[in-house]
């Protein structure tokens, strides 16, 4: 996925936004599934795991999209199957982005509890 560069027709503004903006929905929709299984937490936490896993999911996904894609492939070339008509490359990069959001929220969920006990007991590491 290119960056925009500016000048020109709005076009390309908008088809800019949306390729930032489908694997940030994606990511996003990643995190929200993966708080559908307990603990309940707080709004405002769930919240910025969102936002961690759009953002991981807009820079991630590009990369991974491309990546599962050609895996897919050479595990349908490894186990000799036909690779299947109904698995577009836009569809496994979205898959991507899906699977990236719901990692972002994993390391939040890290960094989050790593924080919390810092609070508790702040020492250096070493």
């Amino acid at each position: 996925m290119a960056d925009w560069q500016g000048g020109g027709h709005g076009n390309e503004l908008a088809a800019w936004l949306a390729a930032k903006i489908i694997p940030a929905l994606a990511g996003a929709a990643g995190a929200f599934v993966a708080h559908l299984l307990p603990p309940a937490k707080p709004w405002r936490e769930r919240l910025v795991e969102y936002i961690g896993g759009a953002l991981t999911a807009m820079h991630v996904g590009p990369v991974a999209g491309p990546v599962l894609y050609n895996a897919i492939l050479a595990g349908c070339e490894f186990w000799h199957i036909d690779p299947p008509q109904a698995l577009p490359a836009p569809s496994v990069e979205s898959l991507a982005s899906f699977l990236a959001g719901a990692l972002g929220l994993g390391i939040l969920r890290g960094l989050i509890v790593w924080i919390r006990r810092w609070a508790r007991e702040p020492k250096m590491p070493g």
